[in-house]
């Protein structure tokens, strides 16, 4: 409450009780605007600034900065530029001059050649030239042509040896098939069913039709129908021990005329390696081997101890001995000794599925064209 006495003023606070507030002056309402163009300049800013950093980022490639980096935006790297051709090789009297005669010497040391009026770099070829069988030294560390499958053409597994194909095939470069409607990869599986018997005794050939339809690598289109024939053979016989015969397919026919040619070995109806059937060990058949030698070897050595005996008193008659007998046994045993190695045969029914195991890449594009087609709605 106001002391006694004192009586309020009408005007306290800027405001009046007929006019209201008080009208600003002006500069209060320069310093208010300034002040609010200065907020929306600020969320402008601030509103901006995150797309123009991202455009940046955009424009700066995202692995350019370091090799084999992967950035957030992928861009295609360029290529190197092209290096320049190698500066022609020096005359051959010049390089002979440089040349030490010995091979084994080395070339004289940068020091000598810097001191002579500048420093003077000498060609490898050059010096591999004139010391007398260096570049072949040289050309030994050099990758061989053809990514050195003839070189390791000896060193493949036993699939590979018997596909008559080396293991050993270089670097694996990385290519798009031409059209994978029209290609049948390695590894895709071909079942089929033999039209007779397979027999391993003796090396021959079977013949069997394939039953489901063979899809391309894509699945889009049938490129072996039903009835398709496949020839192959089984070129060796099993070794002991060998519950599995070994096949190879050579040659597939298909109904419209289209001839393959290719190696792919054969599989049973699981994928596994090999065919499978009833083996026969001949077991009795070696063993009369085994036994008919024995019993002629032993027969030797009793006939030849008993003549021994007999003419042990009386060495004047002579004229046989010990090992004339026992020569004679082993003679005779040598005629079973083919007995004892009898392979094991496999023999396998007709009409059992088999699998042939496609082990290159079949292209199909000289026998097939395709047409689009709509299908009806």
């Amino acid at each position: 409450m106001a002391p006694p006495g004192d009586v309020p003023s009408p005007v306290a606070g800027g405001t009046t009780a007929v006019a209201g507030r008080k009208p600003w002056s002006l500069g209060r309402k320069l310093g208010f605007g300034a002040m609010v163009a200065g907020s929306i300049a600020g969320l402008v800013w601030l509103t901006r600034a995150p797309h123009e950093d991202t455009a940046a980022r955009r424009a700066t490639p995202a692995n350019g900065a370091r090799v084999g980096e992967i950035g957030e935006g992928w861009t295609p790297v360029r290529p190197p530029p092209p290096s320049p051709p190698p500066p022609p090789p020096p005359p051959a009297q010049q390089a002979a001059a440089r040349v030490p005669s010995d091979p084994f010497v080395p070339p004289p040391p940068a020091a000598t050649a810097a001191a002579a009026g500048g420093v003077q770099r000498v060609r490898i070829d050059a010096f591999q030239a004139g010391s007398g069988g260096a570049r072949g030294g040289a050309g030994a560390n050099a990758p061989a042509e053809g990514g050195g499958a003839a070189a390791g053409a000896g060193s493949g597994d036993e699939l590979d040896q018997r596909l008559t194909r080396g293991a050993d095939q270089g670097t694996a470069v990385a290519r798009l098939l031409p059209d994978r409607d029209r290609f049948i990869t390695m590894g895709t599986p071909m079942g089929c069913l033999p039209e007779g018997p397979i027999n391993t005794d003796t090396p021959g050939a079977f013949r069997c039709r394939v039953t489901q339809p063979v899809f391309s690598t894509s699945g889009n289109v049938v490129l072996l129908d039903p009835g398709t024939w496949m020839v192959g053979t089984i070129g060796e016989s099993m070794r002991r021990g060998a519950r599995r015969a070994f096949g190879v397919v050579r040659r597939i026919e298909t109904p419209q005329g289209c001839i393959v040619a290719l190696r792919a070995p054969l599989a049973d109806n699981l994928g596994e390696a090999g065919l499978e059937g009833e083996v026969d060990r001949h077991f009795f058949e070696r063993f009369r081997g085994l036994a008919l030698m024995a019993l002629l070897d032993a027969a030797g050595q009793a006939a030849a101890l008993a003549a021994a005996n007999a003419l042990a008193g009386d060495r004047s008659r002579g004229g046989i001995s010990f090992y004339q007998f026992q020569g004679m046994g082993r003679q005779l045993g040598q005629g079973f000794a083919d007995d004892t190695h009898i392979p094991p045969t496999l023999r396998r029914n007709q009409a059992l599925p088999i699998l042939v195991m496609a082990m290159q890449d079949i292209d199909m594009r000289g026998c097939y064209r395709l047409r689009r087609t709509e299908a009806a709605r």
